[in-house]
């Protein structure tokens, strides 16, 4: 086996863990995504999603008073579910900035 051959090997397998990791991730979140329900409590949210990537109160995309944003580099995608008074108000997937 020549030296080239025995390093793109090489590379792919490294490279492989961190893509498959990426692609599961935000496999993962789509399909909780679509199990959050309105009215779902905060922690029913982050049994099925998780931890939030961002917890924010101010400069919302949707109306509310706390906003959970989840999203995996590089992917560009961004799913945000709102709270108002600690229930889900509404949820949103869409393209990351």
């Amino acid at each position: 086996m020549s030296t080239p051959l025995k390093i793109v090997l090489l590379l792919c397998v490294i490279l492989i863990g961190p893509v498959m990791f990426v692609g599961s991730r935000g496999h993962s979140l789509a399909t909780a995504f679509r199990k959050v329900k309105v009215g779902d409590t905060v922690q029913t949210v982050t049994t099925t999603m998780g931890q939030p990537n961002q917890q924010v109160h101010e400069n919302l995309y949707l109306k509310g008073d706390l906003e959970y944003r989840y999203s995996v580099w590089p992917v560009p995608q961004l799913w945000v579910v709102t709270f108002k008074d600690g229930k889900v108000a509404d949820k949103a997937e869409m393209q990351s900035p």
